[in-house]
Parts: structure tokens; sequence; C-alpha cells
């Protein structure tokens, strides 16, 4: 279960590996074809979308979802832990 790339040149050796997240910071580019955008206009805004396989854990079951607004005082927060 995941996701598979492909990879130039052909054979390449990341082309055996699946992956388990899917994770794109390219802006109104979304060079990722297939998966939904949707743009929100802010003045200082970095946009970041991250797909993860769900398999339906009990663990993955009671994770929280983070809201589209991330406020700017919970950004400090992260890179504080970081």
């Amino acid at each position: 279960l995941g996701w598979r790339a492909s990879f130039e040149p052909e054979g390449h050796i990341l082309s055996e590996f699946v992956f388990d997240a899917l994770i794109g910071a390219d802006g109104k580019r979304n060079t990722v074809p297939g998966f939904p955008k949707r743009e929100m206009r802010g003045k200082l805004a970095i946009g970041i979308t991250a797909n993860f396989v769900n398999r339906r854990t009990p663990q993955e079951e009671k994770v929280q979802e983070i809201s589209e607004d991330f406020k700017g005082r919970d950004l400090d927060l992260l890179v504080t832990r970081a």
C-alpha cells in the first residue's frame, strides 16, 4: 500500500521503493498530477500539501486534522520544538 514514483533514468534504484508520504511544495505549478489543488491568497503564505497513506490503524484514527489556516503562533511552536 503506497505510491511508486517514476524516475529518470529508467530503472533508477528509487523506482523500487514504495512511498507512504508525498509532499509537494511547488506552489501553483503543482507538478503532481491527479491531486486536487486549492489556492488561498495570503500576504506571507507558504503552501505545503502532504498526502499520507492511511492504513486506518487505531493510532492513525486518533490523529487530529491540522487546520488549513495554520496560524503563525503554531508555526513558532513547531520551530521551537524542532
